[in-house]
């Protein structure tokens, strides 16, 4: 191992390149991107692994207001509105 003295990284001080932008609020996250004509999909999934939805009532979810999709996948069921407090609200009727 090299002695300390000639250490370049360990036991230095290292500034975060994104701690400005978090402190200030100017930081741009994932879910706060939004493109034209952008849909948003949640997944709800049944309580135990290994699990497959038995039934769920397609019309009343459909009947949303702005859900565009609504169908079964491997694990469970995904709903597709036009924003996303939607679609999360038409997974919990």
């Amino acid at each position: 191992m090299k002695p300390a003295s000639e250490w370049k990284y360990i036991g230095k001080q290292r500034g975060r390149l994104d701690a400005r932008a978090k402190s200030t609020g100017t930081a741009v996250y994932g879910i706060d991107v939004e493109l034209p004509d952008m849909v948003y999909g949640v997944v709800s999934r049944p309580p135990r692994y290994g699990a497959r939805a038995k039934t769920f009532n397609e019309s009343d979810v459909r009947a949303m207001a702005g859900v565009l999709d609504v169908f079964e996948i491997e694990r469970g069921v995904a709903i597709v509105a036009d924003k996303y407090w939607r679609a999360r609200k038409a997974r919990m009727p």
